[in-house]
């Protein structure tokens, strides 16, 4: 049953991003990522790798949806990223964000764990090997916006765009 229902879940993901097009807002992020963490978890308690073929199905396929695929350009740094954009923190405006694009790779990334820690999974090591490759070069373009604060103890924090105010402390944790 929830082999199914995270099959019919994904698609609905992949199908609404579809068609919310340049409107696209979270759902890859919360939504998207939440059914992954739930395939995973659901190989990790019952080692069915049906999950984590169902996985690496919807993650290749949203892999086509990035920016970079796309040819969508990032308003705000004028330039086409390698992740995943959306009209959430400016209306009328396509930005790529560090919280999105964080919980959109952070199942990507556990997924590769899963791999390299299990030797029974080595037939999803070139899988792992991409997945890490594309995360790391997602997250790699946020690395200028981490800056130092004019604080007491000098924290450093990522900048969320268009504000430039740092990124709320719930979401930065995410």
């Amino acid at each position: 049953m929830l082999l199914d229902a995270l099959r019919r879940n994904f698609e609905r993901v992949l199908r609404n991003d579809e068609q919310l097009g340049l409107q696209r807002y979270q759902n890859l992020a919360w939504g998207g990522a939440y059914l992954s963490e739930a395939a995973l978890l659901a190989y990790e308690r019952s080692g069915d790798e049906r999950f984590l073929e169902l996985f690496v199905a919807y993650f290749d396929r949203l892999l086509l949806r990035r920016d970079a695929v796309l040819h969508r350009r990032d308003d705000f740094r004028d330039a086409i990223r390698q992740g995943w954009g959306s009209s959430k923190a400016a209306p009328n405006r396509w930005i790529n964000l560090i919280t999105h694009n964080g919980r959109i790779v952070y199942p990507a990334t556990r997924f590769a764990l899963l791999v390299q820690q299990r030797p029974a999974l080595q037939r999803f090591q070139t899988k792992a090997n991409h997945y890490t490759a594309i995360s790391r070069a997602v997250l790699d373009e946020f690395d200028p916006e981490w800056q130092t604060l004019h604080t007491a103890n000098g924290d450093a924090w990522f900048l969320r765009p268009p504000s430039g105010e740092p990124e709320e402390i719930g979401r930065a944790h995410v």
